[in-house]
């Protein structure tokens, strides 16, 4: 789920949401007016399929150059099971005239994927995209015309069941750009949870990466976001009573320590 403002002039926001089971597939939205219940905000538009072909458990957005549209960004999910590999990024300009989507843009590595994360730097120039396959890269990003390019592929996407296997399930920027922190979660896969760290400014970042905790099987680490506080916080799936969704805090002290 995602909240963009419809126009920086006006009180209503959307509420975008990737569906990804059946029959509730696609890109949908809903639209909040902040002004409306003594300033509570009320819905009154819900529930709107934009599109409605599968997407990737992934939504990710940055303002426009100019300083007051934004981008927003999915990727279409063609695997189905099949193995079958994409390389689509799926980029919309929200403005105060609506959604208006740019041509499909074919970037990178095709690999078959349902689920991970995509974030961008500070800066907005950089976008993190990760995957459940083992997939992790780096790309450029124009925010003055919303073009994907130059993959900085630092891990490839792997059969489930090899080893090593990763499945990634979020990824952040440092605050100054240079460090990548990617949650791995335990899955099948590992005997427990890991966030990792990679040098974003080393000559070889696959080889720069370090494991920088483990998490139990009872609190996988999952979910992922820089909070406003320039701290990252991690979700948890579990704790040891079942329940969902705790809150675990990483606290980037410098760009070089944790």
């Amino acid at each position: 789920m995602l909240i963009l403002p419809k126009s920086v002039i006006d009180s209503t926001f959307y509420v975008f949401v990737a569906g990804v089971v059946v029959p509730d597939t696609g890109l949908w939205y809903s639209i909040v007016d902040m002004k409306l219940q003594g300033g509570l905000g009320q819905v009154v538009q819900k529930n709107v399929r934009y599109i409605n072909h599968p997407v990737q458990d992934m939504l990710t957005a940055v303002r426009h150059g100019n300083g007051k549209d934004w981008w927003l960004i999915t990727r279409r999910w063609r695997s189905n099971g099949a193995g079958i590999g994409n390389d689509e990024f799926w980029v919309y300009l929200i403005d105060s005239i609506g959604i208006n989507p740019l041509p499909i843009q074919h970037v990178g590595l095709a690999h078959p994927d349902g689920a991970g994360d995509m974030s961008f730097n500070k800066t907005g120039d950089k976008l993190a995209l990760c995957g459940w396959n083992n997939y992790l890269a780096v790309f450029d990003f124009d925010r003055c015309t919303g073009i994907v390019s130059n993959e900085n592929l630092i891990e490839q996407n792997g059969a489930i069941g090899s080893h090593p296997f990763r499945v990634y399930t979020s990824a952040v920027f440092s605050l100054d750009g240079s460090k990548l922190y990617v949650n791995s979660s335990q899955e099948i896969y590992q005997t427990s949870g890991k966030l990792y760290q990679f040098d974003l400014n080393a000559a070889n970042i696959p080889a720069s990466r370090i494991l920088i905790d483990s998490f139990p099987v009872s609190a996988e680490n999952h979910g992922m976001e820089m909070g406003p506080d320039g701290k990252i916080y991690i979700s948890c799936v579990f704790d040891s009573i079942g329940s969902a969704f705790h809150i675990h805090q990483l606290c980037l002290i410098t760009s070089t320590q944790t």
